[in-house]
């Protein structure tokens, strides 16, 4: 915190994040810390320092041993770089699904011609329809593609039933390993649910 406001460290022991980053009297409006306290779970926040960088703060609920919330941990760790990856990413991702998206069209568009315009015997006139239908499947992929990445950028960290959840999952395939002959066995659940993960993070 010292090297992102240019102080010695020594010189901000007693202060608050929220005094040293953001110049307020009081916790910020999306505090992760003040969040965790109040809702018993791990809470997190991209907050952004006078210099620039970006930080990860994660704040966690601390327990005595009836359970009871006595305090908040918060953990800061630097992502400017892995935020700037990201922006990098997200950018060649854009331009090579517009590239793709534009030269799929163009090939439908030529194809279409073909198959409108040409008197074609029925054998070329099957490569066309083949290679029309691939087209189409590649446009498929390519809107599968933009699910998968907005999957992949969705929040998992969070209080979960481990053995809830593996339940469900194991409840979704069955119908489709059931037709490969696959048996799934679930002796797991019970075992799970005795065990006292506690805050489980996944």
């Amino acid at each position: 915190a010292g090297e992102s406001v240019n102080e010695k460290p020594s010189d901000l022991v007693g202060q608050k994040c929220y005094e040293i980053w953001q110049d307020r009297e009081e916790p910020c409006e999306n505090c992760p810390v003040e969040k965790s306290w109040e809702k018993g779970e791990v809470e997190r926040e991209e907050v952004e320092s006078p210099d620039g960088r970006v930080w990860l703060i994660t704040g966690g609920p601390s327990r005595n041993e009836q359970g009871d919330i006595t305090g908040a941990v918060e953990i800061i760790l630097n992502i400017t770089e892995r935020k700037k990856a990201e922006e990098r990413k997200e950018f060649l991702n854009t331009l090579l699904r517009q590239d793709l998206g534009s030269k799929y069209q163009i090939i439908q568009g030529y194809l279409q011609l073909l198959e409108d315009k040409a008197d074609l015997s029925d054998e070329p006139e099957k490569y066309v329809e083949k290679a029309m239908k691939a087209g189409r499947e590649a446009d498929e992929i390519l809107g599968l593609a933009k699910k998968l990445e907005k999957i992949e950028e969705t929040e998992w960290t969070g209080e979960k039933d481990i053995a809830k959840v593996l339940e469900h999952v194991t409840d979704d395939i069955f119908d489709l390993v059931g037709r490969e002959g696959v048996e799934i066995e679930k002796d797991y659940i019970h075992i799970l649910r005795g065990i006292n993960f506690g805050l489980t993070l996944i």
